[in-house]
């Protein structure tokens, strides 16, 4: 899909590191760019809130959700399970969220990427949480890239 003025690009955790970088790519092409996160008032781990501002955007081109929370890590005997579920409900469930939201929102021919980690593909002992996430999230997108078609759904994992 070619950027123009009426493309809207939509980043989720935009407003620091991969996500801002992301961002500012895309600000550098026609159309407008939109972010939010919890610096801006987005809880994502709020699937109703997520779809009201989603909602309230109108129809879109690309979503790009990099948002997260600090994963606990180490030992499992020692692994904090509410900070794991916390951690969980922003970076899994609240992907799973901008997904229902943007399923009837993204125009055929756009985009939905999500963000993982190397972690998905190496078992690295007291980073359970955080390697578990990044493969709901791949696993989720290979789920979503047949559930969206023709809107082509990515994951990208940076090191």
């Amino acid at each position: 899909m070619a950027f123009t003025d009426q493309t809207l690009s939509v980043v989720i955790g935009g407003t620091s590191g991969i996500g801002l970088a992301v961002a500012q790519r895309l600000a550098a092409r026609p159309g407008r760019v939109v972010t939010a996160s919890r610096a801006t008032g987005l809880d994502v781990a709020d699937a109703r809130a997520v779809a009201a501002w989603m909602a309230g955007l109108g129809p879109m081109d690309h979503v790009v959700f990099t948002a997260g929370s600090q994963a606990p890590g180490g030992p499992l005997a020692a692994l904090d399970l509410s900070q794991a579920r916390a951690a969980f409900d922003v970076k899994f469930w609240g992907a799973v969220a901008v997904a229902q939201a943007a399923a009837g929102l993204i125009r055929p021919g756009g985009t939905l990427t999500l963000t993982s980690g190397f972690l998905s593909r190496r078992a690295t002992p007291g980073t359970l949480v955080k390697t578990a996430m990044n493969a709901a999230l791949e696993a989720t997108a290979r789920v979503l890239a047949r559930e969206f078609a023709p809107i082509r759904v990515n994951v990208v994992s940076p090191a």
